[in-house]
């Protein structure tokens, strides 16, 4: 069951950086907010989470200590974005069948009985009699 659900994380982690390659760069820095949360706390013990999270990331946030805040996950901005194209090249060829015959038919030959004119050749082919 723990094998099964550590597999399914990885999985995930490695779909979000193959997607957004900074999401999991920067989850790895939660505990740096958390960290940063608690030395806020400590400082202003009304803050809430809510107030935090706005002040650090909706806000601009000036503090003397901008290393900190630097550090913080998410917080970062590049210059560059990051595309990742993916092309699907389909090619589609229609062709018409036709019907594959196998087993052709035995062409019947049409004959009339006319041409024999010998009678002992068409006895040949009749079973002895007995005598």
């Amino acid at each position: 069951m723990f094998v099964k659900f550590l597999k399914n994380i990885i999985t995930l982690a490695i779909c979000l950086q193959l997607t957004i390659p900074y999401v999991v760069e920067d989850s790895m820095r939660l505990p740096i907010l958390v960290s940063h949360f608690i030395q806020h706390n400590h400082e202003q013990s009304n803050i809430t989470l809510f107030h935090f999270l706005t002040d650090h990331y909706l806000n601009n946030h000036h503090d003397e200590k901008k290393d900190d805040h630097n550090d913080l996950p998410f917080h970062t901005h590049s210059d560059f974005s990051s595309n990742q194209n993916v092309v699907i090249h389909l090619e589609i060829n229609l062709f018409k069948f036709s019907p594959i015959y196998f087993f052709k038919e035995p062409q019947k030959i049409a004959f009339l009985q006319n041409y024999f004119s010998s009678t002992v050749l068409l006895s040949i082919w009749r079973p002895p009699k007995n005598c």
